[in-house]
């Protein structure tokens, strides 16, 4: 996805790794794992980097948080309606 500089959206939240780690539920090894390997996954921003190195990289907090959305759909396609509370 590209973004034209006169649709930015100026109400963009940007997650440390630790803020995802929060909101996911993921261990650092999975979300280094699904980084890697998922391709559904939201990749990160580098805001700076050291040679070849990212320094530092940050999550789009709607990115995130559409991908969890999914995440809750594929659930609710492979099983029906889930309801919590076990009733």
């Amino acid at each position: 996805m590209s973004i034209d500089d006169n649709e930015f959206d100026e109400d963009v939240v940007f997650l440390t790794t630790r803020d995802v780690i929060a909101k996911t539920g993921l261990a650092s090894t999975t979300l280094q794992r699904r980084r890697e390997n998922d391709p559904t996954f939201p990749k990160p921003v580098v805001l700076s980097r050291v040679g070849n190195q990212n320094r530092c990289i940050r999550w789009v907090k709607s990115e995130i948080e559409e991908w969890m959305r999914a995440q809750m759909k594929r659930r609710e396609d492979a099983f029906g309606n889930v309801v919590e509370g076990g009733e």
